[in-house]
């Protein structure tokens, strides 16, 4: 909208219209990013977006640099599914002689081009499993002959082209690993080695591999562990410096010992006073296996500030708060105190996807108080806040709806009230639809259910 009030030539489906120079239709304007329509196209990814940079600044400077397009490999995670995309995966049978794999149990599909000799490889599509994303994209992009015959590189256990191709070992140093930031595997070599780096973290911030999209840290951590191991430099797995064990390991201990409270698992097995990282997960580890009271004396100081106080902290330092409302079901009278409550203390009033009603603007000394007015209505925490069952959605079933074979209402609230105060590793969220029609949108929960005929 800016670019058309000022004057500048606007692709029709958005985009502000560039030449090769990167110039919009004011010569005196340069367009770089999402913002930037070049040649039809509109790139999104990061590493387009420095390459541009990098030309504008050139030209800035009295060079004469054009931009030609860029590599649009990238590896992202959609609900789940792994889904990466590498050098020219859009061949037609007259151009490329594609490769195809399908594993329809595991949800893996792959999907691999390569030139009609089989000699090269040109690009590929993988979703389901991307793990061999790194190795195959940097194959594709050096245009070299393929090592091994092409049915090796599609199939077999994950991660294994690594091994048909000779792994991290076998790459150039000047292999691409990082295309966001244009990282080589010799300047991850280089940092690990004159820096004298020992983390990932410290490998990240040093040499910008890893820090835009995130697909090659795979790749990375390869190259990390091989230096290391190359150095003679022992990598261990612990969970931080006051405990000498995996977050696995610590999960077997507290399990097998029954160590209940944070106080005896680092008396026992750890050193210190605890930190930010096993404190955390320590009270995530307690949740999953013994789902004590989370606000109880033993295990209140390794919450964060939402469970401490019940409520969401939000912008400004203000709280929000949302009762339970189990399956969406709510009496005229409860909806009565939620709006009384709402008033008395000057609150926000929002319904939620969750098909509950959050209470914003609380500050913290009101909620003793807004939650003594709740409780005394018969209301309780919907957890809104915690690692823990949310929400269990319902449509109003077969008592309401002329579709409707089954009561979901009543099913949701059996779910929700059986379920709620579980603690887990993450927040979650559940659905009961009374028919197919899905309106309670199940499928897309952690877990759902859905109403036929039969059950």
């Amino acid at each position: 909208e800016l670019a058309r009030d000022c004057g500048i030539d606007v692709g029709e489906r958005g985009g502000v219209r560039i030449d090769d120079e990167l110039r919009t239709s004011d010569p005196d304007m340069y367009a770089i990013g999402e913002v930037a329509l070049h040649n039809g196209f509109v790139y999104g990814l990061v590493a387009p977006g420095w390459e541009m940079a990098d030309i504008v600044a050139d030209n800035l400077c009295g060079a004469s640099r054009k931009f030609v397009g860029a590599d649009l490999s990238t590896k992202l995670k959609l609900m789940g599914v792994e889904v990466a995309s590498f050098g020219q995966y859009e061949l037609g049978l007259d151009q490329a002689a594609p490769l195809v794999y399908e594993d329809p149990f595991g949800g893996i599909y792959k999907k691999l081009f390569f030139d009609h000799a089989g000699t090269r490889l040109l690009g590929g599509i993988l979703v389901g499993d991307a793990s061999d994303y790194g190795m195959l994209s940097i194959l594709a992009k050096s245009g070299d002959s393929l090592p091994c015959d092409p049915n090796q590189l599609i199939g077999g256990p994950s991660g294994g082209v690594a091994a048909a191709l000779g792994g991290v070992d076998a790459m150039s140093d000047d292999a691409q690993v990082c295309s966001c930031n244009n990282v080589t595997k010799g300047d991850i070599c280089r940092a690990i080695n004159e820096e004298g780096l020992t983390s990932l973290a410290d490998v990240k911030v040093c040499s910008k591999a890893g820090t835009g999209c995130g697909g090659c840290m795979p790749m990375v951590t390869d190259i990390f562990k091989a230096e290391m191991a190359k150095a003679g430099v022992e990598l261990n797995n612990n969970l931080c410096e006051h405990f000498a064990y995996s977050r696995q390991e610590l999960f077997d201990i507290i399990k097998i010992k029954e160590i209940r409270t944070f106080d005896d698992l680092l008396e026992s097995h750890g050193t210190g006073n605890g930190c930010e990282i096993c404190k955390p997960t320590a009270a995530s580890i307690f949740a999953s296996l013994w789902n004590d009271c989370v606000v109880d004396a033993d295990h209140e100081t390794l919450q964060d500030s939402n469970d401490r106080f019940l409520a969401n902290i939000q912008r400004g330092g203000l709280y929000s708060v949302v009762p339970r409302v189990p399956g969406g079901e709510i009496t005229p009278d409860k909806l009565i105190v939620i709006g009384n409550v709402a008033k008395k203390y000057n609150l926000y009033c929002k319904i939620t996807g969750g098909q509950r009603i959050d209470l914003f603007g609380a500050q913290v000394h009101q909620l003793p108080d807004i939650w003594k007015d709740l409780i005394e209505a018969g209301f309780e925490s919907g957890h809104a806040y915690g690692k823990a069952l949310r929400t269990v959605k319902s449509c109003v079933g077969s008592t309401w709806c002329r579709f409707g074979v089954q009561d979901s209402v009543g099913f949701a609230i059996r779910v929700e009230e059986r379920y709620r105060g579980i603690r887990a590793p993450h927040k979650m969220k559940m659905a009961v639809s009374g028919c197919v029609r899905e309106c309670a949108e199940a499928q897309s929960k952690d877990f759902g259910l859905i109403a036929t005929d039969n059950g």
